[in-house]
């Protein structure tokens, strides 16, 4: 499995780790290690700016690797991002994200990250939804790297009637 640590918002504190299996063409394994708290920690990453320097935008995603994805994609030195995984719970900190002025919302294109997006919105009215134009940031990142692959709109058109289905791939 892959692992990546939670951590506390306030980086004092590693409260378990999200795993995601690796083995195997379709493997959908995604689960947390025996004792990981989902309430008191999250996977996170910071891009731009200084190291020290204030946290001015979060992103809330619903994987890990949709936090390095997308940040990927994002590349920038503007202002200090937060990238912030919920693991497709919608667990966040609440409190923590109501002082930061720039949160955005970059869930699944599927039903549930809809739904998700609503339930947050609902609590961080300041809060703006970004959609992926595939299934998730991290399908968005190896399309966009993935032009020799002659199946790659193909791929993208059966994930577009997976979304219209409502069905998908949420973690």
């Amino acid at each position: 499995n892959a692992v990546f640590i939670r951590r506390s918002i306030d980086e004092s504190k590693i409260t378990g780790a999200s795993l995601r299996g690796t083995v195997g063409s379709d493997n959908q394994f995604k689960g947390l290690a025996k004792g990981s708290k989902r309430k008191e920690g999250w996977f996170y990453l910071t891009q731009g700016e200084q190291s020290g320097d204030p946290v001015r935008r979060v992103v809330l995603v619903e994987s890990p690797i949709d936090a390095m994805s997308l940040a990927v994609l994002e590349r920038t030195d503007s202002k200090k991002t937060l990238y912030l995984s919920t693991d497709g719970a919608g667990q966040i900190p609440i409190e923590y994200l109501k002082e930061i002025k720039e949160v955005v919302l970059a869930l699944d294109r599927d039903r549930a990250g809809q739904e998700m997006a609503q339930r947050i919105q609902s609590q961080l009215p300041q809060a703006v939804c970004k959609e992926p134009k595939a299934i998730d940031w991290n399908q968005d990142l190896v399309n966009t790297f993935d032009w020799a692959n002659k199946n790659r709109s193909q791929e993208i058109k059966q994930q577009q009637g997976r979304i219209e289905r409502g069905g998908g791939l949420s973690l």
